[in-house]
């Protein structure tokens, strides 16, 4: 059973939650690895889950990443041009400060943590420095 707390989390995560957000809303480790297993909620990337019955999108995908590289990590260059519909086609770019690259996902590093804008429920860089950081082909309107 899924504790109401981590439901609602889901629900405003595209169904998705991470492990952390799982433990605090009350699930055991070993809960939350036998959901897993049983497909209750398949793994997206590490310590990042997806609730059975969620529709797999793009803006998911993108926001799985994000989760996947950790507090302060955002949607940046062609991802968050896509997120402000500047670009036609989602490639996963994330900004972070810390280190970690969950697999398929283009990770920039940076010093400074950039302030995150939430578009569409993705945690993006705004759009001045997506355009700052994207290349011009993609800033192009659609």
């Amino acid at each position: 059973m899924v504790p109401k707390a981590l439901a609602m989390v889901a629900a405003a995560q595209q169904g998705l939650f991470t492990r952390s957000q799982a433990l605090g809303a009350g699930l055991t480790a070993k809960e939350l690895e036998g959901g897993a297993r049983s497909g209750a909620w398949p793994r997206v990337h590490r310590g990042v889950y997806r609730m059975a019955g969620a529709p797999a999108t793009d803006l998911q995908r993108l926001l799985a990443a994000v989760l996947a590289c950790g507090p302060g990590a955002l949607a940046s260059h062609v991802a968050a041009a896509w997120v402000w519909e500047m670009a036609d086609s989602l490639a996963l770019h994330v900004t972070r400060a810390g280190r970690g690259r969950p697999s398929g996902v283009l990770v920039h590093w940076t010093r400074e943590e950039p302030r995150p804008v939430l578009r569409r429920g993705v945690p993006c860089t705004n759009p001045l420095r997506t355009v700052w950081t994207s290349p011009p082909w993609v800033t192009a309107a659609r």
